[in-house]
């Protein structure tokens, strides 16, 4: 792919996800992509194997599926660098026009690639034809459906924005509750679902907007800094792949019934969101200046309590918050941070996603200018297979 696409590419991938969002469940290529791993799962699993061959069998899982991911995104890189590529649209649909300006029957004709004007020659220029303009949009449609499904900050955010709604209808109808023994707080349970894992059932108020502060601040690395740094740096494929590690960790890389199985998938995830996650700690820095939040307390606690969760990067996000917001943020027989101060209230929960999505703001804006003002190679490198004569 040429420079010039793959920054319209991310910029209209960027677009998609801030005016549409995300795309319905049965269109979404995550969703395929979590059918295919749960297929292979129903296969592969077996609760009643030894550990070490329930982590033969996630190691084994995991490198079948990546390699699946991998494939079809170099598979969709190569095409999408070939539906843009006016020289491989001509080999494959002859969908150039040459168009004679001058000539001089005279003279031999020189060639259209010479300097100047060649004198007695004829001067050759070419128009993109109607289907050489379909392959670029398509080229520029399917490219940003694919790399928008990898990231996910206006759902991140709007998730945030709909429990911080849960809480004020909860406790507006706080009293009429007590009278009937209905559950205020079940709203806000069923709506922490949507963000994480945790089970809700017993969290009080409190704590439920802990979890919430802990899920989205963790999510901004996760959901948007990871993807588009891979972006960046490999390609849609690299999104893709990234994507693809993400959400194997997410369906079986935790404890319980697959701590051997997902233990495969749990590590590489760690492995890839190492970078991201500490890149997304110090974003976070820079977006909280309009918040006027406390960035001493917030480096403070950074650098004290980033290890004292169970995960290597988890903590560095959910750290930085704790501090800039100035909040307790606990997860029960597990880890505490920044121990001394209150537990987070709803206020607090308003102003985390505020921060939540300054951050991502900052982040998309952030891999933009780099891709505008650092040509890296490696996004564009599969480009250079056309010109190198791989179609000829």
């Amino acid at each position: 792919m040429s420079d010039g696409f793959a920054q319209i590419l991310l910029a209209a991938a960027l677009l998609w996800d801030q005016r549409l969002g995300e795309m319905p469940s049965k269109l979404h290529p995550v969703v395929w992509f979590g059918a295919g791993v749960d297929l292979v799962r129903r296969v592969s699993f077996r609760p009643a194997a030894s550990p070490a061959m329930q982590c033969f069998a996630g190691m084994l899982t995991l490198a079948l599926m990546v390699l699946a991911a991998g494939s079809f995104g170099g598979v969709l890189q190569v095409l999408l660098a070939c539906l843009q590529d006016s020289t491989c649209l001509h080999d494959l649909l002859g969908s150039w026009v040459s168009v004679p300006v001058r000539s001089a029957p005279d003279t031999p004709s020189a060639s259209p690639f010479s300097s100047g004007f060649p004198s007695g020659g004829s001067i050759i220029f070419s128009v993109p034809s109607p289907i050489a303009l379909a392959g670029s949009v398509c080229s520029l449609v399917l490219g940003a459906y694919f790399l928008k499904s990898t990231f996910a900050a206006r759902a991140l955010v709007e998730a945030g924005r709909r429990m911080v709604r849960e809480a004020k209808t909860a406790r507006e109808a706080k009293t009429a509750r007590e009278v009937t023994g209905e559950d205020c707080l079940a709203p806000l349970r069923r709506e922490l679902t949507n963000l994480c894992s945790r089970d809700p059932t017993d969290l009080s108020e409190e704590e439920l907007f802990a979890a919430t502060i802990e899920s989205l601040t963790e999510n901004i690395s996760d959901s948007v800094v990871a993807p588009l740094m891979y972006y960046l740096f490999f390609g849609i494929q690299g999104a893709i792949v990234y994507r693809a590690i993400n959400t194997m960790d997410a369906m079986i890389g935790y404890r319980g019934q697959y701590l051997w199985f997902g233990k495969a998938a749990a590590r590489v995830d760690d492995l890839v969101n190492w970078v991201p996650s500490r890149v997304t700690a110090f974003i976070m820095v820079v977006a909280s200046l309009p918040l006027g939040l406390s960035l001493r307390d917030g480096i403070r606690i950074f650098f004290r309590d980033r290890y004292r969760t169970e995960s290597p990067n988890a903590g560095q996000p959910m750290a930085m918050a704790a501090g800039l917001l100035g909040v307790r943020l606990e997860k029960r027989e597990h880890y505490v941070l920044h121990a001394e101060a209150p537990s987070p209230k709803r206020n607090d929960l308003e102003c985390a996603i505020r921060l939540t999505s300054h951050t991502c703001f900052l982040a998309q804006l952030l891999c933009l200018v780099f891709v505008l003002c650092l040509p890296l190679p490696l996004p564009w490198a599969f480009g250079g297979m056309y010109r190198c004569g791989w179609f000829e």
